[in-house]
């Protein structure tokens, strides 16, 4: 053993001598012979896949008496990783974390999702989620250590967790303990909720953190407001008498889904989004962000930025980018540079891809049921003729009345077969088909497929010219951001002027008090609305309006951004740059599923017609 590399409750670290990549971990007393044998059997069960998230066994360590003492694992170096309570925290996410903007933050909690999905897929279910025992770094790597604690099964063996921490227990355990509990990836859901919630919209607070409302019960407990489902910032608040700590994000921060998925995850729910649903929805929240054209270190979902908001409130969760400010947060890996990618030699590869081959199915001629051949309708209409000519002799001159109905029931059914119809089911399933067939070829179309495979092809080609033409698009950016910046000072100047008695002539006390029953306080608040708010009327309206207009004039044209804006807009022309490079990469493929989708399509509507087909002949030959 050499260097000490840290310590805890459990045991000690240390680096291995002559083994720079091997680390060893020593229980600091023994340990139950459940436990040892639970060390013994974990080498067995590591993957490539969870030694790249977890800090896996390699093999016991044992003493004198093969008693198992400790193990080793892998020396998993993560360059200026730490706990996740320090990206949590905000006091220390601004302190450790400096360069971190929102799309870290989402990145981190994408990958400790992706990490959680990994081990589950494993079977394997980490039970403690402690905070000290899953670190990330500064390019949002994720790796969980302490493994030995994780719950599992070998055969008919269990091997349960029994530890636990109270802030990201499930609710149906709080209060009741771990120990001797088999727990679930479902109590793992839990944990894994808490931490996205802390890093992307509690800002560090806990899910079941709140302020009561007046009259409402405070619960300081955070385990008790656990085991009661408190969510504050959910739907469910009000009526909890619930409402979030002061100056923190709202819930629609995130899209609608995410949030129905925290409210689930936190809320009575029997089941809570898998790993692989946060995934999935933190990836989809990466590809909508946009970046603020106020402010080089925000970016944010939807259609206004949060954190400016946030800032006017004195309330600062991201550092600002500046000079002096430092870089930008390291790129997770998941980001191309399109710097490095040859888009010609890619376009060559998207325009040799062959266009799907789907000529136009032309509908085939149906031949009508065929009526009976002239003799063989003769034969029946003769023999018809012939049984009724009998019949009614019997039936009249005969000796038996009975052999007479018997002829002329004989003789209406040969004349009625002699008029070529056929049998009517036959005739039906006929017309059925021929409805089938019509149906068939009318939502076949081979030049729609031909359509959208161009279609794909000019997208590709598009992107590829904008590829080539960057000053193009940041000139754009910027006359974007331009006009954005303008319209926050003219906003800004707006809400400068305050609506008061006597500012506008007639509008004195009682006018400026329904005003501002109605929420219209500054000149930013006058708008069409004004027109039909009681006791204002159409002339005190249209001063209004007019006052507000002359304030807007009044606001002098952005000549030039200010430099941290012209910095966020290079950013996002970065961003943009780096997304079209993304589906430029994918065009050879895009374009082969959809040449083979156009090819299976024709080829199923060919033989699903020509089966209809045989079927039809099938029933013709029974007429």
């Amino acid at each position: 053993m050499d260097r000490l590399l840290g310590q805890g409750g459990e045991g000690r670290v240390f680096e291995v001598k002559g083994q720079p990549t091997i680390a060893a971990k020593l229980y600091a007393s023994p340990i139950s012979a459940q436990r040892q044998r639970k060390i013994q059997l974990m080498p067995d069960l590591a993957t490539a896949d969870l030694l790249k998230v977890c800090a896996w066994p390699i093999s016991p360590i044992v003493n004198s008496a093969k008693a198992v003492v400790g193990f080793t694992m892998p020396l998993v170096v993560l360059k200026d990783a730490r706990p996740i309570h320090d990206l949590t925290n905000l006091k220390y996410r601004l302190q450790h974390y400096p360069k971190a903007d929102w799309r870290f933050l989402i990145y981190a909690a994408r990958n400790l999702a992706a990490a959680f999905a990994t081990i589950h897929r494993h079977g394997q279910v980490i039970g403690d989620a402690n905070p000290n025992n899953i670190y990330v770094a500064r390019n949002t790597t994720v790796l969980i250590i302490d493994t030995d604690s994780f719950q599992f099964n070998v055969g008919r063996e269990q091997f349960l967790c029994g530890v636990g921490t109270t802030e990201y227990t499930a609710p149906e355990l709080q209060g009741v303990g771990v120990g001797g509990v088999a727990l679930s990836e479902n109590h793992d859901n839990f944990a894994l909720a808490t931490y996205i919630f802390q890093l992307i919209v509690g800002m560090g607070h806990y899910p079941g953190a709140s302020v009561p409302m007046p009259g409402s019960p405070d619960v300081a407990d955070l385990g008790e407001a656990i085991r009661l489902h408190h969510f504050a910032w959910g739907p469910r608040g009000p009526a909890l008498g619930l409402r979030p700590p002061p100056k923190t994000p709202q819930l629609d921060i995130v899209p609608p889904d995410m949030g129905a998925m925290f409210e689930q995850a936190f809320g009575p729910s029997a089941r809570r989004p898998s790993a692989g649903d946060w995934v999935q929805a933190l990836g989809r929240l990466l590809a909508e962000l946009k970046a603020c054209s106020l402010n080089a270190a925000h970016v944010y979902y939807g259609h206004r930025c949060p954190w400016c908001a946030l800032e006017r409130e004195q309330r600062v969760y991201f550092k600002p980018v500046g000079p002096g400010a430092g870089s930008t947060p390291s790129t997770p890996t998941a980001v191309h540079a399109s710097d490095s990618i040859d888009t010609q030699r890619i376009l060559q590869q998207i325009r040799s891809v062959p266009a799907p081959s789907t000529p136009p199915i032309n509908p085939p001629h149906l031949e009508k049921p065929v009526k009976r051949q002239p003799l063989v309708r003769l034969a029946f209409a003769l023999s018809g003729v012939a049984s009724l000519v009998l019949g009614f002799t019997l039936f009249f001159t005969g000796p038996s009345w009975v052999l007479g109905c018997l002829g002329l029931g004989v003789g209406a059914l040969l004349m009625s077969r002699s008029d070529g119809r056929g049998d009517p089911d036959v005739l039906q399933k006929i017309s059925a088909i021929d409805r089938q067939i019509a149906t068939l070829l009318a939502t076949y179309d081979g030049g729609r497929a031909q359509s959208n495979f161009q279609a794909v092809l000019k997208e590709l080609e598009d992107i590829h010219l904008r590829l080539m033409d960057r000053p193009k698009l940041l000139t754009w950016r910027q006359d974007e951001a331009r006009r954005i910046y303008a319209q926050h000072l003219v906003e800004r100047e707006l809400q400068r002027h305050v609506l008061t008695p006597g500012l506008i002539p007639g509008v004195g006390e009682k006018r400026v008090l329904l005003l501002r029953q109605r929420g219209i306080r500054t000149a930013l608040d006058v708008d069409h609305r004004i027109r039909h708010v009681p006791g204002i009327g159409a002339k005190y309206a249209d001063e209004l309006l007019t006052w507000r207009r002359a304030l807007e004039r009044s606001v002098n044209p952005v000549a030039q951004l200010p430099a941290p804006l012209l910095e966020a807009t290079r950013r996002q022309v970065d961003e943009d740059l780096k997304a079209l490079t993304d589906k430029l990469i994918q065009g050879p493929a895009r374009l082969t599923q959809a040449a083979a989708d156009a090819e299976r399509t024709y080829q199923s509507t060919r033989a699903e017609l020509n089966l209809l087909l045989s079927q039809r002949s099938e029933l013709l030959s029974q007429l």
